[in-house]
Formats: structure tokens, C-alpha cells, sequence
């Protein structure tokens, strides 16, 4: 598949899940359930000291546990990328990172967890130093920007990762930026497209998201692969 028609990769992602649904639904319960006890565990590990060394605890805390769960995160993407592949999948892969070669993982949740939390925090001190005024709007435009920018930019790392492991961190997010390259505003319409599904799992409670995730991951997969054809034609 080298077409970027967003019905089109949809329909090759329901394709793709038939059949696959009920271990998928499991993975993505799993990682919520992960998602919530590392963030949970990043809150209670460090005592409330307060002051610059509370800052700075309360950031390792999270780093540590942002990092176990990208990897994690790349082990799911390894199991769509072998359904893509049609290959074999199993439970197990979910560890791939773990076993494979971690560091790049490791530095990528590091530099995304670097971008995000410097926008995080520099919202509230634009604020508090402009108040509500146009100058405050501009910087909060503009730094929700960057961090859009950054998300589509190089929301191709793992995986590209995922294809092979045994690149540098550098090597995933040229990669990606290149791969990225004139179809960042297509890719951003494609994430918009899943507000309908998003929304139904959200309502069920949440636990139709079990199912509405993998449609999504996987349709992602499919809009990577996609570009990549259209980037080997090209040459």
C-alpha cells in the first residue's frame, strides 16, 4: 500500500485486526493499566520535601517511570509492525525493547519528556507574567505549537524502531523527520478522524477504548508504511 487516503488506510487497518482484536485489547489494557501504576508510583515514590530538591526528585521520579512505559510502548509498536509484516505475534513481544537494545528508547522518552514539560511549565510562567493579555495568548500559541510540531514531527521513532532496533536515537529521529517531511498536517487529520470512535470509547467508560486504540495504532502503522513507499518510488 503506497496511497495516503485516509478511508483507505482505514479500511487495510480493519483488515489487518481481524482476527487479532482480543490479544490486541489485552495489550492496550495492559499498557493503561501500566500507564497508571508507573504514574501513580512516580507520585507516591518521593516524599514531599518541597523547594528545588522536591523539583528535581519529583522530575527523576518521572523520568524513570516515563521511560519504562516508552519502552513498553515500543514493544507494542513492534507487535503491529509484525502484523503488518504478517508475522506472528506474542504476548512477549510487549518486552521486545527490553531485550532488543533499550538505550534508544530510553533517550527518546528522555529528550520527549524534556519538550513536554518544558511547555508545561512555561505556560504557568507566561501567565504569571502576562496575566490574561495578548502577550500571554501569543506564547501560549506558540508554545503549543512547538509541541505539536515536535509530536508530528517525530511520532515515527518507534516505529521506525520497531523495523530495526539497532540504530542511535539520532538515526530514529532523522528518520522520522524525513519520513515526516510535507505530510505532518495529513497526519495531524488523520489522528482528528478518530474524535468520533475516540469519544464512543470514552462514554463505554473507557472500555471501548480497548478496542478503538488498536484501530488507531494500527492505521498509524499503515500511514508510516505508506509514506515510505511513496519515499522509495520517489528515488
Amino acid at each position: 500500500m503506497t496511497t495516503l487516503n485516509i478511508r483507505d488506510l482505514k479500511r487495510a487497518a480493519r483488515q489487518l485486526l481481524l482476527g487479532k482484536y482480543g490479544i490486541l485489547a489485552l495489550v492496550t489494557f495492559l499498557l493503561a493499566c501500566s500507564n497508571f501504576f508507573l504514574s501513580s508510583l512516580s507520585l507516591l515514590a518521593v516524599p514531599e520535601i518541597g523547594g528545588l530538591l522536591g523539583r528535581v526528585l519529583d522530575f527523576a521520579a518521572l523520568l524513570i517511570t516515563n521511560m519504562v512505559y516508552t519502552l513498553l510502548l515500543a514493544g507494542m509498536y513492534y507487535i503491529y509492525y509484525r502484523i503488518t509484516e504478517q508475522e506472528p505475534i506474542r504476548f512477549s513481544d510487549l518486552l521486545f525493547a527490553f531485550r532488543s537494545h533499550p538505550e534508544p528508547v530510553a533517550a527518546f522518552s528522555v529528550l520527549s519528556l524534556i519538550v513536554e514539560y518544558g511547555v508545561l511549565n512555561l505556560l504557568p510562567l507566561s501567565y504569571m507574567k502576562f496575566g490574561r493579555s495578548l502577550p500571554f495568548a501569543a506564547v501560549a500559541i506558540v508554545l503549543l505549537l512547538i509541541l505539536l510540531w515536535y509530536t508530528m514531527t517525530f511520532s515515527a521513532v518507534l516505529f521506525f524502531y520497531a523495523t530495526d532496533p539497532w540504530h542511535s536515537v539520532q538515526d530514529y529521529l532523522r528518520q522520522s523527520m524525513a519520513l515526516m517531511k510535507g505530510c505532518r498536517v495529513k497526519f495531524f487529520f488523520l489522528l482528528l478522524s478518530f474524535i468520533g470512535v475516540f469519544l464512543l470509547g470514552l462514554l463505554s467508560f473507557g472500555i471501548g477504548l480497548v478496542l478503538v486504540v488498536p484501530y488507531m495504532v494500527m492505521t498509524q502503522m499503515l500511514f508510516f508504511r505508506a509514506r515510505m513507499g511513496e519515499d522509495t518510488n520517489g528515488l
